[in-house]
């Protein structure tokens, strides 16, 4: 405000939605619920939204939300948790596979909804973007190794199973200070994933959203070319 901004955009997190009890898919009116408060990274937005909620009621500064689904895509330099899937898929280091799902949306896209809502945002308002379809990870693994030709992992152990690896491997992170893959919450989170409606964004943004087929082609080749480093297959 002190150097003339006049809009803000704040990125939040289609996770700080519950799911609706009736079934259908969550929109930007649903509530959290336990998985919200549970899951850390879901619990942090969620105070962040509730910190902006405060500043509105006594700033004129308009600052628009937006819940973004679990990105993928191209140009993922850290990388983030579901590039490191896709990388750690092409590295041939995922011999087993988790049973669960997300709900995949490509960040071009969501980079495309933020740019119009610093234009065309309400303020206070929150716009949904990509996420609609939850996609398990048999499903995901599936399209990347059709698309990379890397056979992916065939053997998906059971809810137990997978439990007791997250735990592990989140112990092993902890004693080491290593990032890992896997942990205990994401598990439950991928167990509990949530549907939901990018139909506001659509309305008011004119938020599009590419299928997962071509997202993940695209990342798959950037990786190929931009982190020869890594020793991608290809």
């Amino acid at each position: 405000m002190a150097h003339g901004v006049r809009k803000v955009v704040y990125a939040s997190c289609s996770g700080v939605l519950g799911a609706r009890s009736d079934g259908a898919p969550a929109d930007e009116t649903t509530p959290p619920d336990t998985l919200v408060y549970s899951n850390l990274y879901f619990r942090s937005k969620l105070l962040a939204e509730q910190a902006v909620a405060g500043f509105l009621r006594t700033s004129p500064l308009s600052v628009t939300l937006i819940l973004p689904g679990w990105m993928f895509g191209p140009g993922d330099w850290a990388p983030t948790s579901s590039g490191q899937i896709v990388l750690s898929f092409l590295n041939r280091q995922l011999p087993v596979g988790i049973s669960g799902a997300g709900a995949p949306t490509d960040a071009r896209d969501v980079a495309d909804a933020m740019l119009v809502a610093a234009e065309r945002g309400r303020s206070g308002e929150r716009y949904i973007v990509g996420g609609d379809e939850a996609v398990s990870l048999r499903t995901l693994f599936g399209l990347l190794e059709e698309l990379s030709g890397i056979t992916g992992p065939q053997l998906y152990p059971p809810y137990p199973m997978a439990l007791a690896y997250g735990f592990g491997s989140e112990l092993f992170g902890r004693l080491t200070g290593k990032p890992v893959l896997a942990t205990l919450e994401g598990v439950r989170t991928l167990r509990k994933a949530r549907r939901t409606s990018s139909a506001k964004a659509v309305h008011e943004l004119g938020a599009t959203f590419r299928s997962l087929r071509d997202t993940l082609r695209d990342e798959i080749a950037w990786f190929r070319q931009a982190r020869p480093g890594d020793k991608v297959t290809r």
